[in-house]
C-alpha cells in the first residue's frame, strides 16, 4: 500500500466525521491544518496526508512530531 493510499484511508473517516459535526461548507477549504504524529520515520505518510489535504482545499498544512526515527 502506498503512502498516498494510506493517507487517504487514514484521513477519510476523520474528515467525514469532522464534516458531519462541524463544517457547513467544504471540508477544509482555506484552513491551516496541523498534522500530529508520534514518530516520523520517512515522512512519506505525513507528506501524503498533507498532499491530500492541500488537494481538497486546505490553505496550508504543517506537521508536528514527537520524535523522528533513526534511518
Amino acid at each position: 500500500m502506498s503512502a498516498r493510499h494510506t493517507a487517504r484511508a487514514l484521513l477519510r473517516p476523520v474528515l467525514i466525521s469532522w464534516h458531519a459535526q462541524v463544517a457547513p461548507g467544504p471540508l477544509v477549504h482555506g484552513l491551516t491544518l496541523v498534522l500530529v504524529d508520534d514518530v516520523c520515520t520517512t515522512g512519506a505518510t505525513l507528506e501524503a496526508c498533507a498532499s491530500v489535504l492541500l488537494e481538497i482545499g486546505a490553505r496550508e498544512v504543517r506537521a508536528v512530531t514527537v520524535t523522528r526515527a533513526a534511518r
